[in-house]
């Protein structure tokens, strides 16, 4: 906290937006801002508002102001009465104390034209920042808006829609292109959009023409990453996609799909695209890859309906980002009358997103239709397959078992078990095993590979894949010896492109379907395909950009 508080000077305000990652640091970092600068007023907002009542409040006296909801407005409000004196009651949406005593004022309509919001980024706000880092190589200059705000949907898992946000408004296209400009102009690397439903309008397309556009004048950004993609997309979206992928503008395209168990999608009031089929033909054809949201625990979704899910999508070859269903504040799944009709239990434990203080995140960890030792066995499936599946490290092998009429459900299941009795990753097996009795979901939450796979499997790359030959071996696998090498070399590395030999045709027989034949084949590996994207992105994007949606550890394979 010194380091941010060290750099204020006399401060008067200071204000603070919430969400669930950052909720008990802002407290902490609002009660030593105060401590300092007993005269600062502090002001805290955000999504997360919505339960801080009256007597949360009083029990947190540092902080002078919440506002809830939109902020604009009721932010401004808030300054003007500082500037004129006058009184807070008339400021809508907000919480305030006077003397011993704590107010909430009346809600506020939702703000009904975005362009009377002035914005930031245009007024100049950010340009000291940029001038003060834009040549330090250590920092990373990232920048975020949103061309419409609002959802249509009511999913009971999230906060975004419902009544209160249904509606989609609209800011006006030329104020969106001018902050764009503004920030390819000033060397903005990763640019954000925060839409809930980016692509539900057509005139999105002319966005991302112009972010394009940008990037070819400009060389920024080099990332774009988009929030949230719409909900009920098209085939269309995947050439949208291309553009970007051609460009490598592309952080991730994303088709949300939870779950395909009809009666869980009901309980959660959720659609699937009835494009998905389409959207990913569309996207094998063009080379585009696919990143696929699920969540675990819906209500009335069962442990054989995930991993089978699960399973089914590595074979199609599909990229998956799978998180625990999250109980968040306002959502209806936080309501008891909700939790009661699907015999929901409820866990809250520390975030993965802790740091210098705890914080908190509430999950499900049963229901009436996953009991808790599921829940515990489909969290260490998860896991494993995906660190296997999704990085590189064993899809080639899998493939081979499951030309082998083995499963992939039963093919990773096994090497659990295979695990759990020998080979380097033993000791974290068991470490995971006690991880999900415990259900420490900071263990499991979004993508926590990293250390595990630089640390244990590439620090003993060879090792490791003569555990791998044994487990092949002992599960019957055939074609073993050209089946890892091949999967060592699909793992692309940013070097010279390689030509090498094999007994079989094995990846003509593993991704092309073709009849196995044992005869020596040479197979080229090109990794020019990453080299660029290496070349064209910082140091520190390489892990998170190589081990997600655009599966960048994949080499490009010809026969020669």
């Amino acid at each position: 906290f010194e380091n941010i508080i060290d750099k204020l000077i006399e401060p008067e305000i200071f204000c603070l937006s919430s969400y669930v990652w950052n909720e008990s640091y802002n407290i902490e970092l609002a009660r030593q801002v105060k401590l300092k600068y007993p005269n600062c007023k502090i002001i805290y907002g955000g999504p997360s508002t919505s339960s801080c009542t009256i007597s949360w409040l009083a029990e947190h006296p540092w902080i002078d102001h919440v506002v809830y909801g939109e902020g604009e407005i009721s932010f401004t409000g808030i300054i003007k009465c500082y500037i004129d004196g006058s009184d807070f009651s008339k400021v809508p949406s907000i919480s305030y104390g006077v003397g011993n005593g704590r107010y909430r004022t009346e809600a506020q309509p939702r703000i009904p034209d975005l362009d009377i919001i002035p914005s930031p980024y245009l007024l100049g706000l950010f340009d000291d920042i940029v001038e003060r880092y834009r040549d330090d190589p250590t920092v990373i200059l990232n920048a975020i808006t949103e061309s419409n705000r609002g959802c249509p949907y009511a999913c009971t898992f999230c906060d975004w829609g419902g009544v209160s946000f249904s509606k989609i408004k609209k800011r006006d296209m030329e104020i969106v292109k001018q902050e764009i400009l503004w920030s390819a102009k000033n060397g903005i690397e990763l640019f954000q959009l925060a839409d809930a439903n980016f692509m539900i309008f057509k005139r999105d397309k002319e966005i991302i023409d112009f972010i394009t556009e940008c990037k070819q004048k400009y060389g920024f950004p080099k990332l774009l990453d988009v929030g949230g993609w719409s909900k009920n997309q098209t085939a269309d979206n995947v050439d949208i996609a291309k553009e970007l992928l051609d460009n490598r503008l592309l952080r991730k395209f994303t088709v949300s799909i939870q779950t395909d168990n009809q009666d869980s999608l009901l309980a959660t009031k959720r659609t699937n695209s009835p494009h998905y089929d389409a959207i990913m033909a569309r996207a094998d054809e063009l080379g585009v890859p696919v990143n696929l949201d699920i969540i675990m625990g819906n209500p009335l979704d069962t442990y054989d309906n995930m991993v089978n899910l699960i399973s089914s999508l590595f074979e199609k070859n599909r990229t998956m980002a799978i998180s625990p269903f999250m109980i968040l504040t306002g959502s209806e799944a936080s309501h008891k009358s909700y939790q009661d009709k699907y015999g929901i239990e409820v866990k809250t434990v520390k975030s993965r997103n802790s740091y210098l203080v705890d914080e908190y995140q509430t999950f499900i960890i049963e229901t009436s239709t996953m009991n808790k030792q599921e829940y515990q066995k489909l969290l260490m499936y998860v896991w494993f397959s995906l660190m296997f599946d999704s990085t590189g490290y064993m899809h080639i092998i899998r493939q081979s078992a499951n030309k082998s009429g083995i499963s992939t459900v039963d093919f990773y299941e096994q090497l659990m078990q295979f695990i759990a009795s020998e080979g380097c990753l033993t000791e974290h097996y068991y470490q995971k095993l006690t991880d999900s009795k415990e259900f420490r979901f900071d263990k499991f939450e979004g993508y926590p590979h990293g250390e595990v796979i630089i640390n244990i499997i590439e620090n003993n790359i060879d090792q490791f894949y003569i555990e791998i030959e044994k487990f092949c071996a002992s599960i019957g696998m055939s074609h073993v010896d050209d089946c890892i090498k091949l999967q060592r070399y699909m793992k692309s590395r940013p070097t010279e492109d390689q030509s090498i030999s094999f007994s079989s045709n094995i990846y003509d027989y593993l991704v092309n379907n073709s009849e196995l034949v044992t005869e020596q084949t040479y197979y080229k590996f090109d990794y020019s395909y990453a080299r660029d994207w290496y070349n064209s992105n910082r140091t520190h994007f390489k892990f998170w950009l190589s081990t997600r949606a655009n599966r960048l550890w994949e080499a490009t394979v010809t026969r020669v």
